[in-house]
C-alpha cells in the first residue's frame, strides 16, 4: 500500500508539472515556481525508488 501511495505521489507531480510548464508559457508562473514542483517530483521519484528497494529487502 506505501509503494502505491508513493507512484501516486510520482504521478500527481508529474501533472503538476506539465500544468506549471503550461502557465509558465503564459507568465502565470515564475521560473522558481517551476524548479519547485521539479524538485519535488525529483523527492517523490527518489522516495518510491527507495520505497521498492525496501520491499525487496524486507
Amino acid at each position: 500500500m506505501r509503494l502505491e501511495h508513493l507512484e501516486a505521489h510520482v504521478n500527481s507531480t508529474e501533472e503538476v508539472l506539465k500544468v506549471y510548464k503550461e502557465q509558465l508559457a503564459l507568465n502565470k508562473r515564475t521560473l522558481l515556481d517551476l524548479l519547485d514542483v521539479e524538485n519535488e517530483l525529483l523527492r517523490a521519484k527518489i522516495a518510491a525508488i527507495s520505497g521498492r528497494y525496501i520491499s525487496i529487502l524486507a
